[in-house]
């Protein structure tokens, strides 16, 4: 789960990684309900998904 360090929270080490103030990060969603719980960071808000990588169009065989 992505989550956003708190701005008020010093820098962490999360898996050999220094996450600071306002930065993203993923952790496993267990581990991350407690990030949350204890007020350390939020939730990220989710990515947007990309609808489709291609036109119908071009997917068509040329046969056709």
């Amino acid at each position: 789960m992505r989550l956003i360090m708190n701005k008020d929270q010093k820098d962490h080490t999360i898996y050999g990684k220094i996450v600071k103030a306002g930065e993203e990060f993923e952790v496993p969603d267990t581990e991350a309900n407690a990030w949350i719980i204890l007020g350390m960071a939020a939730k990220a808000e989710d990515l947007p998904r990309r609808r489709g990588r291609y036109n119908r169009a071009d997917m068509r065989a040329e046969d056709e």
